[in-house]
């Protein structure tokens, strides 16, 4: 199973938007660092250029947090691929 790490910048904070699967916080640190725009992170699932990735358990209590316009600070993520 292959993984990929992820961190999230407080710019990558400040520049994403609640709610959206494909601009929120861990969505700009993806694009960011993958050089990419094909991301949505969901709760359970999260595909980066057509590959899926299990969404940790962190990194849900994170989106939770950042939709709900709590305060959140700059975090690392580990996202393993998911296997159909």
């Amino acid at each position: 199973m292959s993984q990929i790490k992820v961190t999230v910048t407080q710019e990558d904070i400040d520049n994403g938007v609640m709610g959206m699967a494909d601009s929120c916080a861990i969505a700009q640190a993806i694009m960011r660092e993958f050089t990419t725009t094909k991301v949505r992170v969901q709760p359970l699932t999260t595909v980066i250029n057509g590959v899926y990735y299990k969404t940790s358990t962190r990194a849900k209590r994170f989106i939770e947090r950042f939709d709900k316009v709590e305060v959140v600070k700059p975090s690392v993520f580990i996202f393993k691929t998911k296997i159909a």
